[in-house]
């Protein structure tokens, strides 16, 4: 017969185990959707603004970043297309913060409508709006 407190402490790890993957999975969903949100720049779109001589499409969308508590990793900068799967998630530790930040000096302006015809609506805050929802279904996929 196996002792109670070894039973428990099985028990426990897997709980905290199992919060661990249904958080960083979570997180996941939100920074894919929020990278997948991202417009590709299209300066036939733009009214009124000339095309920088530095630019290159899909800038904005290769910046994003997230940090799982052990600094910022830039999962998007090489992908193309859909981001499939986020780097580092592995490594998140319970009980620390987790980042996503775009240091484009844009980001914010497109956040908030500038791209009135590819993301009306912004890309992070409709993403993050839908992290309960990702949460509980992560939840249910690592239930113990």
């Amino acid at each position: 017969m196996i002792p109670f407190n070894t039973q428990w402490d099985r028990i426990e790890k897997e709980l905290l185990e199992a919060q661990r993957r249904a958080i960083s999975q979570a997180a996941s969903q939100v920074y894919k959707e929020t990278v997948d949100r991202t417009p590709i720049g299209r300066p036939e779109l733009w009214k009124n603004s000339t095309v920088p001589d530095n630019y290159a499409p899909g800038a904005l969308r290769k910046a994003w970043e997230i940090n799982w508590g052990g600094g910022f990793i830039n999962a998007a900068a090489s992908f193309t297309g859909k981001l499939n799967s986020v780097s580092g998630a592995s490594g998140y530790e319970l009980g620390k913060d987790i980042f996503i930040r775009n240091r484009t000096s844009y980001a914010l302006s497109i956040e908030y409508g500038h791209s009135r015809t590819q993301a009306p609506h912004g890309m992070m805050r409709l993403s993050v709006k839908k992290y309960k929802s990702f949460l509980e279904q992560a939840v249910a996929r690592n239930k113990v």
